[in-house]
């Protein structure tokens, strides 16, 4: 259940149930034996396999216990995004849970902090959200009616939310000191600004280099790589230096544009990635009353220059670690958006070749009962019973048959070997498997 922002998990028992088994055998005295016992009670067969399997489930529920609530803890997510002198503490935890004949469903609510508000972006709005309330889902995809194992839905207000808070908490706003060890001057903005600098500061000056948004940022969704955008109305990028014995703004440059985001999905965690196209570096000249036009594009190489020292948090996105799934893989992913354009869905298909089976307490007893993920082999004869290697299992003559005696080509039993084939590792297995990873139930 749901307990003040955890999941937790509790397991009683494990059952098992078993299929009355019919007779294994066929045209022998054996086979009448059995058919005798079998119409008594016709659940003898699978008792005896019952009283073999049942001690081997001591302690299983225990084990699934812990590793479904080792992977529900996962789910929380307490970090702190922080760049320059602004920081957002942001807190992920479970809000909902809802499971229903199609799968589990887990909502995730978040909590952000800023560790203050800042001044470098003027006036700050209240954020007011598009939407309220969780997407509809089913065991199909939106729209395809494709099957998938894993849905990872994403809420446009979630994002955007975020993306207001660092804004307000001056993340987003850059304060320049040095470029690549030099510090920040008017001599060193002469090597991009060139003979423009030389008539207002003939002997070098202090300056100041500062980038800040007007606005936040918004995200965009798109069903195609990058599958998210974060729109940048505006980015000035702004020189002042002391000019006179007093600061003067000399220039503002502008760029405008979209960030793509590959969310980074795999198998471990969410690890977003920033791709930053060209033509966002393109700047625009917003305003000078010192400079000559022209000198955006001396800031376009600016830019590239401090893209290439790390200096912007391309970096600053957290990395949301994702329940262990006991060594299933993600083989695909596709992405969809909903139709009122609130939710991002990737809708994720999993490789479980190698995934790892709970081991029962006591599979290295001497039952074998296919524990290791195998076939196991159960001998009908000997839980009769019975002893030896012919095909009744009992002495040569118990077929009422002596050497050499006629008539009695037919009298062996038709079985396989007289054991008979359960399969109990791969029942084991797949149970669990369905238990853990299916995050849908097909009808």
């Amino acid at each position: 259940g749901l307990l003040e922002g955890s999941i937790q998990a509790s397991v009683d028992a494990v059952e098992f149930e078993l299929s009355p088994i019919g007779n294994p055998l066929d045209d022998c005295i054996l086979s009448d034996a059995i058919g005798t016992l079998l119409n008594q009670n016709n659940n003898a067969l699978s008792d005896l396999i019952l009283s073999l399997v049942l001690p081997e489930l001591d302690g299983l529920a225990g084990d699934i216990e812990s590793t479904l609530n080792e992977g529900f803890a996962a789910l929380a997510l307490d970090t702190e995004i922080g760049f320059g002198d602004g920081s957002v503490r942001l807190e992920l935890y479970p809000t909902s849970l809802n499971l229903a004949d199609n799968g589990l469903f887990i909502g995730l609510g978040t909590t952000m902090t800023p560790s203050d508000l800042a001044d470098c972006v003027g006036e700050i709005p209240d954020f007011e959200p598009m939407g309220s309330g969780w997407p509809a889902i089913g065991p199909e995809a939106w729209s395809t009616g494709l099957p998938y194992d894993i849905g990872l839905l994403l809420g446009r207000d979630f994002v955007d939310y975020t993306l207001w808070n660092l804004w307000a908490a001056g993340v987003l706003c850059l304060n320049i000191d040095e470029i690549e060890g030099a510090p920040v001057n008017t001599d060193l903005m002469s090597i991009f600004l060139g003979e423009a600098m030389a008539p207002l500061f003939p002997e070098r000056s202090d300056a100041e280099l500062t980038a800040f948004m007007p606005a936040p940022p918004k995200v965009a969704f798109y069903e195609d790589d990058p599958v998210l955008g974060i729109a940048i109305e505006a980015m000035h990028l702004e020189l002042a230096a002391v000019l006179d014995h007093r600061w003067t703004r000399l220039f503002q440059a502008t760029m405008q544009g979209e960030i793509g985001i590959d969310p980074g999905l795999s198998s471990a965690a969410i690890a977003p990635v920033v791709d930053l196209p060209d033509e966002l570096l393109e700047m625009e000249e917003s305003y000078s009353e010192l400079l000559e036009t022209g000198y955006a594009e001396a800031m376009n190489e600016l830019m590239g220059v401090l893209l290439s020292t790390n200096l912007l948090p391309l970096d600053a996105l957290p990395v949301i670690p994702l329940p262990d799934l006991l060594g299933a893989k993600v083989d695909s992913v596709f992405w969809l958006i909903s139709d009122d354009s609130l939710w991002h869905g990737g809708f994720v298909i999993l490789d479980t070749a190698s995934v790892e089976a709970i081991q029962a307490p006591g599979c290295s007893g001497e039952t074998s009962l296919g524990c290791d993920g195998g076939s196991a082999d159960i001998d009908v004869f000997s839980m009769l019973g019975c002893e030896g290697e012919d095909l009744l299992g009992c002495e040569d003559s118990s077929s009422g048959c002596e050497d050499g005696e006629t008539g009695c080509e037919d009298t062996g039993c038709s079985t396989h070997g007289g054991r008979l084939q359960l399969p109990f590792g791969r029942w084991f297995l797949l149970g669990v498997t369905a238990l853990i990873f299916r995050a849908r139930r097909r009808p």
